[in-house]
C-alpha cells in the first residue's frame, strides 16, 4: 500500500515539473511541490475528503525515501484497544 502511494506521488510530481527519484535530494523537490500546492488558490486545493489521501501520498513518498536511505520496514501500529489510527 505504501509503495502504491509513493509511486503515485512520483507520477503527480510531474504536474509540478518535478522529478522524484527516491534520493535525499528529491526531498527538496517534494518541499517545493508542497509549497506550490499550499500557494494554490483555495478553489484548486484538494477538498476535505481528499486531503487524507493527498497526505498519505506525499507522506509515503517521504517515508519511502527515509526507509531506502536508512533501512527499515513499514508496519501498521494499533492504538490501545486494538483500534487503527484514524
Amino acid at each position: 500500500m505504501t509503495d502504491a502511494y509513493a509511486q503515485k506521488a512520483v507520477i503527480i510530481a510531474r504536474e509540478f515539473n518535478a522529478r522524484l527519484d527516491y534520493s535525499e535530494n528529491s526531498l527538496m523537490e517534494l518541499e517545493g511541490i508542497l509549497g506550490a500546492a499550499c500557494a494554490r488558490p483555495s478553489s484548486r486545493r484538494p477538498r476535505h475528503g481528499r486531503i487524507t489521501e493527498v497526505c498519505k501520498m506525499w507522506g509515503c513518498y517521504f517515508g519511502e525515501v527515509v526507509r531506502r536511505r536508512f533501512g527499515g520496514d513499514w508496519s501498521i501500529e494499533t492504538y490501545p484497544e486494538n483500534s487503527l489510527p484514524p
